[in-house]
């Protein structure tokens, strides 16, 4: 289980672009968001697209966020093993990503590859 903190930047997110490597086997996985009190706010399952691994896999989620708020981003695999793509990320570089952990541990300056698409409405 893999666990990322992020800071929201704007009020929706639509999906999350995840980076899997090639070694990910399984039929789908689990990411889960949280919010700052440790109440889930979604719940995804999506299936791995093994045609493109090592690749980024969509994940659909379409939920409301505050910004500024913390969130915790969880990824699990379902009857399988993920390896999700980690990368250094300096601090001052992403002010809104957090600590990332494995298994429980902090993996100092390290922060998944993804991507974390929001919607912003034209006003």
């Amino acid at each position: 289980m893999v666990l990322q903190t992020i800071v929201a930047q704007y009020d929706h997110m639509d999906t999350i672009d995840l980076y899997l490597g090639e070694d990910s086997v399984g039929e789908s996985f689990y990411l889960r968001i949280l919010d700052e009190q440790w109440q889930q706010v979604c719940e995804e399952r999506t299936k791995i697209n093994t045609d493109n691994l090592p690749g980024y896999q969509e994940i659909v989620i379409d939920i409301d966020m505050e910004v500024g708020k913390m969130y915790y981003i969880i990824l699990q695999g379902k009857r399988g093993t993920i390896y999700a793509g980690c990368e250094f990320v300096p601090l001052p570089d992403m002010p809104h990503l957090g600590v990332l952990y494995y298994a429980d541990v902090p993996m100092d300056g390290m922060s998944l590859v993804a991507d974390y698409n929001y919607s912003v409405p034209l006003r």
